[in-house]
Order: structure tokens, then sequence, then C-alpha cells
């Protein structure tokens, strides 16, 4: 190989710009195998300009052993079909150091047309191709990322909030593919539920129009058609200056949002519990954590200071085992053992020290990436649930007390579901009444069952009025209902109605007491002071006897009474007053009109 350089003004204006381009000229004579080229080659190749001479064969042992076949059938390719010559080939240094360069050349032909001389030039790509490797490395270690994020990455277009991107975590948490959201306009909107819809397109695309992130949480609708809810993060895309996007971060918080509807049934001594429990799920945020084979964090996301008052720096030297609770530590490591590459597994709970020494109850789902070269550790999502966990305990405790009243008072005390018509009835509702509703639904329907046929018209028209007063509360009433032994009980209720914002009717609770002792003795004694002012305010004993009769026909709701009286003397009983009300009172009357007196029965 022979080196031209000159200095003069051609040459010297040449190697600058070899030397600025990256590239190096060669020229092969096909006769001779002569190989001669310029400084830039030598540069290309890391060695001083003209260090070593080379020939056709010897500058073919300078191509990759890999590239060799690949060149050569390129090179005839070139002579024989007389196709461009273009080829992109590795280069080996003296010094063993791989060169990527991408040659080029002209074919020079005699007369005859036979080709007698290549021209070219080679152009270093070895940069180019190692930055193109480095952000292969780079994007591997986004999506490996992302894979580990327990939620949805989206990204949508500013002007019409159209997805342009979304994560494959779509799939497991939706059942939906990324490609539906991508080739289907409008797809992400037909999902939201019909009631946070408008309030969810206003709010996002005021956060397009003014570049600003915000968090909403709303419903949508999963590919087996149950609506889920989803916190999405929002944050602004900026370019040029403005916004050309939203990208965001969905989370499925459908169990936090049941567990808070459940809360939100309990008795008023937990409001309070009840406030704080739904404040950390809505402002709480997933903690993030890079951890190494040995133990050691990697790498943290920062709201581990906000949540725990930890900096990523000190954790760098904390191992994570360290700050879990000794009686749980060594359960998480046998599960992070046993965890081949690529697999995850969920940490329900246990217990973790904050800064401040405090241990906090939390729950994490951990990745194996040991095999992922740019990662090469664990990725570890984690949740703050301890307020959740001290809120089941307080739960578990308010129910123990309920269950204790139920089985200490008189009453039958319930709460009405009256969207799903659900009782749930205390203890008293059997101890008391002989009603078991174990193992069945307790409904409206089975409560009219029980109710007396002669106080349902009452009771029901009472009731209406009652449900339909949004201005209406509380519920007092008495009526009979049947017991478990199939007798009649008077029962006292008192009721507590909770409505809706609209004022309609969405639960109730209340308590039951069997009253029918004092019901009795106050019907006794109604009747006997009743009783005693017709005697005394009648002009005759016929007249007194007859409204006797009507008053206990229309009193015990019957059809036909009749009052026998008997003389001293006497030995037979004999009609002295009667009173039919309605048609079968009225008939059994009439076929009985001819009995006016009984002789009475003696034994022997």
């Amino acid at each position: 190989m022979a080196s031209k350089s000159k200095k003069n003004s051609p040459w010297r204006i040449l190697e600058e710009t070899e030397t600025l381009a990256r590239t190096g000229s060669w020229e092969l004579n096909l006769k001779t195998d002569e190989l001669i080229c310029t400084n830039g080659v030598y540069h290309i190749l890391d060695t001083e300009p003209g260090s070593f001479d080379i020939n056709f064969k010897k500058g073919f042992e300078i191509v990759h052993p890999d590239d060799r076949d690949m060149a050569s059938a390129h090179m005839r390719e070139v002579l024989e079909k007389g196709v461009e010559y273009n080829i992109r080939k590795r280069l080996l240094t003296p010094g063993g150091k791989i060169k990527h360069v991408v040659s080029r050349a002209h074919v020079i032909r005699d007369e005859s047309g036979e080709a007698i001389k290549l021209t070219g030039v080679f152009r270093d790509i070895t940069s180019e191709v190692e930055e193109n490797l480095k952000l292969r490395d780079i994007k591997n270690h986004l999506e490996q990322t992302i894979h580990s994020v327990n939620g949805i990455i989206w990204e949508a277009s500013a002007k019409n909030l159209q997805t342009t991107y979304v994560s494959p975590q779509s799939e497991n948490i939706l059942g939906y593919k990324p490609e539906m959201f991508l080739t289907k306009a409008g797809f992400w909107k037909s999902l939201l539920h019909p009631d946070d819809a408008d309030a969810v397109l206003a709010k996002s695309q005021k956060a397009a129009d003014t570049a600003t992130g915000t968090v909403l949480e709303y419903r949508i609708r999963n590919s087996e058609g149950t609506y889920i809810w989803l916190q999405d993060s929002l944050s602004p895309v900026i370019g040029n200056g403005k916004c050309i996007g939203l990208r965001g971060l969905m989370r499925d918080i459908t169990p936090q949002k049941q567990t808070s509807e459940l809360y939100n049934k309990s008795v008023d001594d937990l409001r309070k519990s009840e406030r704080r429990f739904r404040a950390l799920v809505q402002d709480g945020s997933d903690l993030t954590a890079a951890i190494k084979k040995d133990g050691f964090y990697g790498y943290t996301t920062p709201n581990y200071y906000n949540l725990l008052g930890y900096t990523s720096e000190e954790l760098k030297d904390i191992n994570a085992y360290s700050l879990v609770h000794p009686d749980d530590a060594h359960k998480l490591k046998a599960l992070v053992k046993d965890l081949e590459p690529g697999e995850r597994v969920k940490f329900d709970k246990y217990r973790f020290r904050d800064k401040q020494g405090k241990w906090r109850w939390m729950q994490s789902v951990c990745t194996n990436l040991l095999n992922e070269q740019s990662i090469e550790g664990y990725i570890v999502n984690s949740t703050d649930i301890t307020d959740l966990i001290e809120t089941q305990l307080t739960l578990k405790e308010s129910n123990d007390r309920f269950n204790l009243i139920n089985k200490a008072t008189n009453d039958a005390i319930y709460d009405w579901d009256i969207i799903e018509d659900r009782f749930i009835w205390g203890d008293g509702f059997k101890r008391i009444f002989g009603h078991d509703t174990t193992g069945r639904i307790f409904r409206m329907e089975d409560w009219a069952e029980l109710e007396h046929p002669s106080d349902k018209k009452k009771f029901h028209l009472e009731w209406k009025d009652f449900l339909d007063d949004p201005e209406q509360f509380k519920w007092q009433n008495g009526i009979r209902i049947r017991k478990g032994d199939g007798a009649y009980a008077y029962i006292e209720e008192i009721g507590h109605m909770i409505r809706d914002k609209a004022g309609k009717p969405v639960r109730m609770i209340g308590a039951i007491r069997d009253v029918s002792e004092h019901k009795q003795q106050q019907i006794r004694n109604e009747m006997q002071q009743h009783i005693s002012r017709m005697f005394a305010q009648s002009h005759s004993s016929k007249q007194a006897l007859h409204e006797l009769t009507e008053y206990l026909t229309d009193y015990g709701d019957f059809g036909f009474c009749e009052v026998w009286l008997k003389g001293q003397m006497s030995s037979s009983l004999n009609l002295a007053a009667s009173y039919a009300s309605g048609k079968p009172g009225e008939l059994f009357q009439k076929a009985s009109s001819s009995i006016k007196s009984l002789i009475q029965y003696k034994k022997p």
C-alpha cells in the first residue's frame, strides 16, 4: 500500500477534508493488484501514514473475518454484473480494534469495456454505530422499566386527545392490546363511563391547552364489560415552546375505591378514620426502586424522601433487607431466592422502617431482571398501606362491638341497602323474633310477608309518603309482624334514612322492638274504659249491648259479633245483641237468625 501526501495545495486540502469527514480514498489496479490509498485510510486504521505497505491480498486481510465472504461476493457482482459498489463492512486496525466503514467505489473500464481499476472511498461510521448501540441499550432499558411499572404509560395529541402511544400493560390491566388505542379513532373516549366522560375530557383538554399537569380519577370499561377505577396522572409534552401532547400513567385503583366505598358504610364514630384513609388512597403514589443482586439500592424514585424520609443518596449505602422488620425479612428473602429471571412476585404486606424509625406497612411487586444487561437487578414497586391496615383493624374492632351490642340489647337492629334491596339483621332478629336469615338474602318483599294483613294498607300509605318526601329522615311506626312460631307480635320501629344529594333513599339503619306485652295491656285498658263509658252513657242495656257488639266488631276487625246472656236462675243462654260488618258477616247473621236461645248442658 503506497501513500500519497504532498504539501502542495490540492493534497493538503484533500487531507484536511478527509480528516474532517472521517474518510479515506483508495484505488485498486485490477490488473496488477496494486492498492494505493490516501492518509485518511491510515487515520481510519489508527496508524501513522505510510507505516506499512500492503497489496490487494494484504489489504483483504484487514477486512473483519466475518465480513470477508460478503465483501468478495459484492466485488464479483460489481465486476460481473455491473452493479454499484456500495458496501458496509468492518475493518481491523493493527491494534485489533474494529472500525465500521461504508465503502463506495467507481469502476474504470478500458475501451473494450473490461474493468481495469476501482477507485473508491472509505467513510468511518464507527462513532455512529456505537452511538446507535448505546441508543438501543437505552431503549431496551426504558422498555424494561415500562414493563415493570404497575400501570399504563400513554401519550396523546394535544389537539384532539387521540392516543399516539400505549404501553403493553394495557392488555394486562384493561384487556385491550395497544394497537386498538392507536388504530381506532376515539377508542379511549368510547371506554369512559358516561357519568365521568364529560369531566375527564374537559380536564384533559384544559391540561393540554394550559400545558399543566393534573391527576384524574375516573371509571373505564375493560374488555369484559366491567367498569374499573383508574388514577391517571397527566403531564404536558413540550415542543418548540408549546404543548404538543400529553403523557400520563394510568393505575388501577379499583381495590382502593371498593375499600373506600365499604368504609363509607361504617358507623359514625369511624368517619374521621375514613377521611384519613381516603386521603391516603387519593394522594399516595407508588415507590419504585432498582435493587442490586447483593440487596443494596441502585436507584430509588424521589418520593422515597417524601413518604419515608430517605434520600436516594442515603439509600445507595443501605441494604434493602436491613430496613425490613426482622419477622418479615426472611419471608421476602425466600420469595426472591425462588424468583426466576423475568418472573415477578407480590409481597402482600410487610413492615418497613422509615427515617424516623417508625414501622410502615408496605405492599410490593418484585420483578427479577438480573439477566437484563441494562438493569442487572430487581425492580420493586411498592405502596404504603399503613393506613389501610390500621383502618381494617379499627373496622374489626367496630364490628366486634356491633356484634356484642346486638347480643346485649332487646332490639333487632338492621341495615338496609335500598339500592341493592338487602337487609343485614343483627342477632336480635333471630333471638327475639325467631327469624334466621343466615345463608339467604332478606329483601323488602320478605318483610312484607311478615306484616299483619290488617296493618298492611295503613303501613304502606305512611311508608310511601315517607319515602317520597326528600326532607324526611326519621321513620317511626308501630305494626304487627309474624314471628317464627306463627304468632304475631306488636313492634315499635325507629329508623334513620340516608338519602343522596337528590333526596333519593339509598340506605336505612334502624331497630325494631317487641312491645306486645305493653301494647296488649294498653288495648285491655282502652277497651275497659270504652265499654264502661258505653254503659254509663246509654239510656238502656239493650242500646249499650248493641253499641258493644258494633265496637268489638270494628275494633277486632271481625265480620260478626254476638252477646249471649244467662240469668242467675235460668239454665239457658239468650241472644242479647248482635252486629254484622260486611257481606260475609251479614250472611252469617241471616243464617243464624232463628237461634235465639240455647239450653245449658248439665252433667248428670
